[in-house]
């Protein structure tokens, strides 16, 4: 994970909120109290294989 990290470092923090906001949906989250870091973090904990089995299937 420290890679992704260090990779993302590289990255307008604008495009990593933009992704963040679509994957986490954020409630109280603006852009300038969020290091990429942490949402980099919170990303990582939404895939779960619970989460992805049901993004993959209708139920």
């Amino acid at each position: 994970m420290s890679s992704l990290i260090q990779e993302i470092n590289h990255y307008r923090k604008e495009v990593v909120y933009s992704q963040f906001f679509r994957i986490c949906f954020p409630d109280d989250v603006s852009c300038e109290k969020i290091t990429r870091k942490q949402m980099v973090e919170l990303i990582i904990q939404q895939y779960t294989p619970e989460n992805i089995v049901d993004v993959c299937t209708v139920k």
